[in-house]
């Protein structure tokens, strides 16, 4: 009763990206996380699903010294998606324009990421470079590369304590 054109596949809906997300070397599942993206900053659209890719920092210190530096190194990219979420290479008539590269992450990794995705644009610049094409061995590990990096970050944002109760004013 309906016409195949109209019905989508289970991989070509937006976030099936999700169902590649694996177990990390402690046996706890990775987080989802994307980051903003264009045609410029995907290298022309080269940055593709199964790729490995480096996270730079770029920024000003508190001393006004240019500062440019890996801070996670060897992020697997599991989708490249366009502003509705569908996958830009998953149609092979029509490459979308890139809008977020989606990755899975451990949790300390995540709220690092977070914390320079939220910086973005404002106190840091994120650049994402790709280091060749997919994985040959298996166990490649993300690392943070810089810990002044990382330290810079943490000094630009804040963490609540574990157990810290988050109120919002009456209206």
């Amino acid at each position: 009763m309906f016409y195949d054109q109209a019905v989508d596949e289970k991989d070509d809906l937006p976030g099936s990206w999700l169902k590649k997300i694996k177990k990390n070397s402690l046996g706890e599942l990775d987080i989802p996380i994307y980051i903003d993206v264009d045609t410029t900053t995907t290298y022309g659209n080269s940055i593709q699903p199964d790729m490995y890719v480096d996270i730079y920092v770029k920024a000003i210190n508190e001393k006004e010294v240019l500062m440019f530096g890996k801070m996670l190194s060897n992020i697997k990219v599991l989708a490249t998606t366009d502003s509705e979420g569908k996958d830009v290479f998953r149609s092979s008539e029509d490459i979308g324009s890139p809008a977020f590269l989606n990755f899975g992450v451990s949790a300390d990794n995540f709220d690092l990421l977070k914390k320079a995705i939220y910086l973005d644009g404002k106190q840091i610049q994120l650049v994402v470079v790709p280091h060749g094409g997919a994985e040959k061995e298996t166990g490649l590990e993300v690392n943070v590369s810089s810990e002044y990096l990382r330290d810079y970050i943490q000094n630009l944002t804040f963490e609540l304590p574990q157990n810290a109760e988050v109120t919002t004013p009456e209206t």
